[in-house]
C-alpha cells in the first residue's frame, strides 16, 4: 500500500488484519518516488494507492509505473466528477473514511478474481487498458466519455464504446447492456449509477427498470403511459411519470 500518512496505513492494516481474512500487507511505502522505483521488487496481487498526496498523486504514480501486473484499489476523499471517471472505467475504489464492509467487499471481488483465473494476462491487458482510459478521462475533466467498461459480477471486464449502445435494462443480477452487435453485457452496475457515466441529453431513464439510447429509437407513442419503439423492434415502456421528460428530448 501507498498513503503519505503513517497513520491511514496504520488503519487500513487494522482494517485488513482485523475484518479481512486470508489478506497479507507486503510492503507499505509513504513517499511515493521510493514506491515507483521499488515497487516491482515485490511479489503481491493488490495495490491500496492513496490519491491525494505530496509531489507526486496516486495517478501521478501509476502513470510512471506503466504497465502493471497487479490490480489497483485507489483510496480517495474525491467527489463529483473523479467518482464518474471511476465508474466509468470500472476501476476500484475507496472512499475516506474507509468503509469496513466496503472494503471487505472490494477484497470479496479480487479474492473471486485471482480464485477463478481471472486475473490471466489477457484480463490484465484489459485491465491496463481500462486504466489508460480512466486517465484519459480525468484529464477531459467533467466531460462524459466514448468508452466506459463494465465489470460483471464474476469480475470479468468488457470495455463498451457508448455509440454502441442501445439500451440497458435492470435486472436482480445488475444492468444489461443491449448493444448495436445484439450482444448483451451484464454489469454490476446499478441504473442510477448507469445514468451517472452516460450523457443525459442521449441515455434517457424512461422507466424505473429502462434507459434507451435516443440515438436508436424509432417511434414513440403517447398513450397513457407510452412505449419507445427501437429501430430493432424492441418496445420499451415509458411509465406515466416519465413521459413528458422523455417528449422533452424530442
Amino acid at each position: 500500500m501507498l498513503d503519505d500518512e503513517q497513520y491511514a496505513i496504520e488503519n487500513l492494516n487494522n482494517i485488513l488484519e482485523n475484518f479481512v481474512p486470508n489478506t497479507e500487507v507486503v510492503v507499505c511505502f509513504t513517499d511515493p518516488v521510493e514506491a515507483i522505483k521499488k515497487i516491482k521488487n515485490y511479489d503481491f496481487d493488490v495495490l491500496f494507492l492513496d490519491v491525494q498526496m505530496p509531489r507526486l498523486n496516486g495517478f501521478d504514480v501509476l502513470q510512471k509505473m506503466g504497465a502493471i501486473d497487479f490490480q489497483v484499489v485507489f483510496i480517495t476523499a474525491y467527489e463529483r466528477y473523479a467518482l464518474r471517471a471511476f465508474r466509468s472505467n470500472a476501476v476500484d475504489y475507496l472512499l475516506k473514511p474507509i468503509n469496513t464492509n466496503d472494503l471487505k467487499n472490494t477484497v470479496a471481488v479480487l479474492q473471486k478474481m485471482k480464485d477463478t483465473g481471472l486475473l490471466d494476462s489477457a484480463m490484465q491487458h484489459r485491465y491496463n487498458n481500462s486504466l489508460r482510459n480512466f486517465f484519459t478521462s480525468l484529464k477531459a475533466g467533467n466531460t462524459y466519455q466514448e468508452n466506459i467498461t463494465l465489470k460483471s459480477s464474476d469480475a470479468s471486464i468488457t470495455i463498451v464504446p457508448v455509440d454502441t449502445i442501445k439500451r440497458i435494462v435492470s435486472t436482480k443480477q445488475g444492468a444489461v447492456f443491449h448493444l448495436s452487435d445484439q450482444k448483451q453485457v451484464l454489469s454490476g452496475l446499478t441504473l442510477t449509477e448507469c445514468e451517472g457515466i452516460l450523457a443525459p441529453e442521449r441515455f434517457i431513464r424512461c422507466h424505473i427498470s429502462h434507459i434507451v439510447n435516443k440515438d436508436f429509437i424509432r417511434e414513440i407513442t403517447t398513450k397513457r403511459t407510452g412505449t419507445a419503439i427501437l429501430n430493432d423492434g424492441a418496445i420499451i415502456p415509458i411509465s406515466a411519470r416519465r413521459k413528458a421528460q422523455v417528449l422533452k428530448q424530442f
